[in-house]
């Protein structure tokens, strides 16, 4: 999960660092996630799970302005990262699902 963590991050924009081919990292979790899979059910959430804290995590700017621009309080902004990061981890686990 730490792979797809730091792939995520460095290799989507960000204002820290920002290094491409980081990205590939991410993809390379998911293959070694869906070959220590026992199902296609495990293979699916495991995929989930490895993806969702590296997109959510990429996502953060978006609590801002739903909070500034949407207003609303912090407390419904702040999960707004994690529900998208959840939209696009679902495809990661379509991904690691295809992969066994």
């Amino acid at each position: 999960m730490g792979m797809a963590l730091v792939g995520a991050w460095f290799g989507f924009a960000n204002p820290l660092l920002h290094f491409p081919p980081a990205i590939l990292l991410l993809p390379a979790a998911l293959i070694l996630t869906s070959l220590r899979a026992t199902s296609l059910t495990h293979a699916f959430r495991s995929g989930f799970l490895t993806a969702l804290p590296g997109y959510a995590a990429s996502l953060y700017w978006l609590a801002i302005p739903v909070h500034d621009h949407g207003g609303l309080p912090w407390a419904l902004a702040l999960p707004c990262p994690v529900l998208v990061g959840a939209l696009l981890a679902a495809y990661a686990g379509l991904f690691a699902w295809a992969c066994i």
